[in-house]
């Protein structure tokens, strides 16, 4: 057990994933990757003992406390925010999360997410999975209000009744918005801080430049699907450990945020949507592709530009030991700049922009579009047809 748990935690502080860890985060991160029973003493023995200066520099850690509002169960209210602490870099990050059970619902990290249509989508993911809450907050962003509308579509369609705003959404500040903010600090502590440290290291060595489309391709390529692994698994490692009690915040519920969100022990006020109306508003955004951050042409060049200089197609690890990643993400600004001034530019993702008026003109190229098929599939049929009446009279 003891040899497990050192090779599972080696293996995550060399990749980086655990690097800021606490304790808890640790031991379920190490947990759910085990093949058999491990122990959390073991789990903190081995970090102790392979990363002892980890473990004092974590400890030497503050946290800010925020005023935060009380919430009664799971449901009650949903906190939802961006991180923008990437952003420079072309990766951006949106969260949901559970303001009682600190379950964190919904994380994303892509291209754009501070679009309405971007924000519309990951909510009604979200609803699609376990229904909608009885609050939603966030701050007063250009990307919330189609969110908010759904919000306040599928609380009108369960209550039977008119609602004001303020029924279903608190606006605020983002320094009111306890639940994520709270998030996104841990976040920087145990995964994000890792990865500004490392672009902001290749900034100051001249080696990328902010708003530059080359270096935020090249970066995108090799990087985003690497920071969206090493999120998602920080994401369910923070779902998975424990939270204690808090001297200053004896009201908080403690425990394990997957089991307080399925907890039996505090009202449920999450409801099923409306199908109909869910089916609806997700078609309004159906065609924008929320995984997608650069265009199969990109993504092809950048492949092949790689393997022809005899490194692995796709980078599957930014460690400390290895600097593949780095030398991949070199080569690749200087190759997509040289192209791209010789041969023009490859085309860019289109962001969802406009909020109503982006799903008006989604609407109406996908009718143009239902049109043209239908006309094709008549066609078709009538030349069938014609085919069928010579086999006939012949």
């Amino acid at each position: 057990m003891a040899a497990e748990a050192r090779a599972i935690v080696a293996e995550g502080l060399e990749s980086g994933i655990t690097a800021d860890f606490g304790d808890n985060m640790s031991v379920a991160w190490v947990k759910a990757r085990a093949d058999r029973f491990i122990s959390g003493p073991a789990v903190k023995a081995a970090i102790r003992d392979i990363d002892p200066e980890g473990v004092e520099f974590r400890r030497r850690k503050q946290i800010r406390i925020r005023k935060e509002l009380e919430a009664h169960g799971p449901g009650w209210m949903w906190s939802a925010d961006a991180y923008d602490k990437l952003q420079p870099y072309g990766i951006q990050v949106y969260g949901i999360i559970d303001a009682y059970s600190r379950f964190m619902i919904k994380l994303f990290i892509g291209h754009d997410v501070h679009t309405s249509v971007a924000v519309q989508k990951y909510y009604l993911m979200a609803v699609a999975l376990y229904g909608y809450p009885k609050l939603t907050r966030t701050d007063m962003g250009v990307e919330t209000p189609l969110m908010v509308e759904c919000q306040g579509q599928f609380r009108e369609a369960g209550d039977k009744r008119n609602l004001s705003v303020g029924d279903y959404h608190i606006y605020g500040a983002s320094v009111h918005n306890v639940r994520i903010e709270g998030w996104w600090s841990f976040l920087r502590r145990a995964q994000s801080g890792q990865w500004i440290s490392l672009f902001e290291g290749y900034h100051q060595k001249g080696w990328f430049r902010k708003k530059n489309r080359w270096d935020i391709r090249a970066l995108q390529y090799v990087y985003m699907p690497i920071v969206r692994k090493a999120f998602r698994e920080t994401q369910e490692a923070w779902n998975a450990h424990t939270i204690r009690s808090q001297r200053n915040r004896p009201y908080l519920p403690t425990g394990k945020p997957v089991y307080l969100w399925r907890s039996s022990n505090a009202p449920n006020y999450l409801k099923k949507p409306d199908k109909q109306l869910l089916q609806r508003l997700q078609d309004e955004v159906q065609s924008w592709d929320h995984e997608r951050y650069l265009t199969s042409e990109v993504e092809v060049f950048c492949y092949n530009t790689l393997v022809q200089n005899g490194l692995p197609g796709i980078i599957e690890s930014a460690s400390a030991r290895d600097d593949t990643h780095t030398i991949a993400y070199l080569l690749l600004r200087e190759h997509l700049e040289r192209y791209e001034r010789r041969h023009g530019f490859f085309e860019d993702i289109r962001s969802p922009e406009g909020s109503h008026e982006w799903i008006a003109r989604d609407k109406e190229r996908r009718s143009g579009l239902q049109n043209e098929i239908e006309m094709e599939r008549r066609m078709m049929l009538q030349a069938d047809y014609r085919m069928r009446d010579h086999v006939i009279q012949e």
